[in-house]
């Protein structure tokens, strides 16, 4: 009779140990498959202030992260100065928008180019992830220190001559520098 006291005692324990631990890993396996860790959306960069001459591509890498219980589309926009270009790359392919399932977060790598003739300046360049239900805002900043450029040329401009094999022909060269810094 003692024996069968101490097996089921022990039996019992065992049973609640199981239900405790299963109890736990269902628990922190909830946590992590939830959408979100605090259910929020998210449009988030690591460096958002970049200094480079105008000539320069500015490159940005973003997270965006959908909180919600349901799958979204985002569709990326900005409002650049005039004449720059932006580029939006998911691994490795230029996109405008993508489809983000609940729950998970994408990076995504953001391209800047200046126009040559940008002023020194600090530029901000607000970038919208844009679903039917919300709009995330990320706010980057582009800091032109300056711009150079190199001209190589003629004094009439062509830089073509014709000469023949063992011949000799001078030409002369106009190296022409532009630099603007802030």
């Amino acid at each position: 009779m003692l024996t069968e006291s101490l097996f089921t005692r022990k039996s019992a324990l065992r049973l609640s140990l199981v239900v405790v631990i299963c109890f736990c890993c269902y628990s922190l396996w909830a946590q992590q498959a939830s959408p979100g860790a605090d259910g929020k959306n998210s449009f988030t960069a690591r460096l958002m202030n970049i200094e480079a001459p105008a000539n320069e591509t500015f490159r940005y890498t973003a997270t965006l992260h959908n909180g919600s219980s349901v799958s979204r589309v985002y569709e990326l926009k900005t409002d650049l100065p005039a004449g720059w270009q932006i580029a939006y790359r998911v691994e490795g392919s230029q996109v405008r928008s993508l489809n983000l399932d609940s729950g998970k977060s994408q990076e995504i790598s953001i391209e800047v180019n200046a126009t040559v003739a940008a002023k020194p300046d600090k530029y901000r360049l607000p970038v919208k992830a844009v679903s039917e239900a919300d709009t995330l805002l990320l706010n980057l900043e582009a800091v032109v220190k300056g711009s150079y450029a190199l001209e190589l040329t003629t004094p009439t401009g062509r830089l073509s001559e014709e000469i023949t094999s063992g011949s000799r022909s001078e030409m002369q060269l106009v190296v022409k520098i532009q630099v603007a810094y802030r």
